[in-house]
């Protein structure tokens, strides 16, 4: 019902964006809250992302349980066979949870690296905009 009620609400507030047309503080409200939503909205949707929505729906139709844990155990033991200076012996479904938790930790990192950055925003944006 997360994503069914974000949507309804992301519905909701194009309606009324649509048919208000003042430049106002309730516009930029109105604004903002759009924005927040159709971030939420693809946030919550990403496979990549453990305990998401889409995360939930790739394990379902994989027929998966512990997706990121089995594929970190996999990054794991392909990571200390190449230490050793060994190539690693994978089976293909591991090579896939290899490549879907190297996927998953870039998207983590990403994620992350958005939130400081919007956090941070006002700090760098006067260095970056006043030199």
């Amino acid at each position: 019902a997360g994503i069914m009620m974000d949507a309804l609400i992301l519905l909701i507030l194009s309606n009324l964006l649509c048919f208000y047309h003042q430049s106002n503080f309730l516009a930029l409200i109105l604004a903002c809250l759009f924005y927040y939503y159709v971030v939420q909205i693809f946030t919550n949707l990403n496979p990549f992302f453990p305990g998401t929505d889409g995360y939930y729906l790739m394990e379902d139709a994989l027929g998966l349980q512990r997706c990121y844990g089995y594929s970190f155990e996999c990054a794991n033991k392909a990571w200390s066979a190449i230490r050793q200076g060994l190539w690693p012996k994978l089976r293909k479904n591991e090579v896939f949870a290899v490549l879907y938790f190297c996927l998953s930790a870039i998207c983590i990192s990403l994620y992350w690296l958005l939130i400081t950055g919007l956090l941070t925003f006002p700090l760098w944006s006067n260095l970056i905009l006043h030199t």
